[in-house]
């Protein structure tokens, strides 16, 4: 097979890279001799860094806490919850029980969240957390 004057081996496509691709190239380019693991903890402080650190400025009101889990066992012990839909990770924080004095609903919510969620609450014993709707950027 022959494509633009190159010979192309059959069964094979080309390959599309995103970002990470990208710099885990520039590593390997950087250093041939690096490994998997130095690979994998330069990535970390990448997606670390934009875990904590990345919010648009308008949003800064907010002044939320964001909480990163890592998970790096062979054998992973954080079950992840509706993983087909909306996939997360549920962390028991009961020392911040005491402290939760408000959730704030982003402008997009969907339609019945605060209910559901005034729900929960109230389930928890928490009824007195407020519940607010962020105002669209």
């Amino acid at each position: 097979m022959e494509k633009d004057g190159q010979k192309e081996k059959a069964g094979t496509a080309p390959v599309e890279i995103d970002d990470k691709d990208r710099a885990i190239l520039r590593l390997l380019q950087a250093n041939a001799k690096i490994t998997v693991r130095e690979i994998a903890a330069q990535m970390y402080v990448e997606i670390l860094w934009n875990s904590v650190t990345t919010k648009a400025d308008k949003w800064s009101h907010q002044n939320e806490t964001r909480l990163l889990a890592v998970n790096n066992r062979k054998d992973p012990q954080l079950k992840i919850v509706n993983g087909e839909v909306r996939p997360r990770v549920e962390l028991p924080q009961p020392l911040l029980r005491p402290n939760l004095v408000e959730i704030m609903l982003g402008p997009k919510c969907e339609a019945g969240a605060r209910d559901r969620i005034r729900k929960v609450l109230d389930d928890l014993g928490l009824g007195s957390v407020t519940i607010s709707s962020a105002a669209p950027p």
